[in-house]
């Protein structure tokens, strides 16, 4: 089935189970949609196969407010929590969160992207791979 110019077609509707949808990013490496959700009592990040439409992982942060996540291409996706103002670490093979850093003194959310990213933003180079 072919959209019309200028529209589009439902394919497939996914029910998510969190509620607060925040944002949606593709993870290429991962092959996987990445979505960010300001649920309560916290807020989660939910993978979905993007052929099947499968939820295949959720993983409960440690904020009510994820403002994005970015893949860094080695099988970690970071999360901006805004209200804690820390920047979450998730497993992408095992959809457990692993660490968190915390941003402060800045006392500011921040907009990541990468290289690779098709958005725009601030690059944090400390995240290519470096812990300090």
């Amino acid at each position: 089935m072919r959209a019309a110019s200028g529209s589009a077609i439902v394919i497939k509707k996914i029910k998510v189970p969190d509620a607060g949808l925040d944002g949606i990013m593709c993870d290429e490496f991962e092959d996987k949609l990445i979505l960010t959700n300001h649920s309560r009592p916290i807020g989660t990040l939910v993978a979905i196969d993007p052929d099947s439409g499968n939820i295949v992982g959720a993983v409960e942060l440690e904020d009510i407010s994820p403002e994005g996540a970015a893949p860094n291409g080695t099988g970690s996706i970071y999360v901006n929590n805004e209200e804690k103002n820390t920047v979450q670490i998730v497993h992408a093979n095992t959809w457990k969160a692993l660490s968190s850093w915390l941003l402060t003194p800045m006392n500011a959310s921040i907009t990541m992207t990468w290289p690779w990213s098709r958005s725009s933003g601030y690059t944090l180079p400390i995240f290519a791979g470096s812990t300090g």
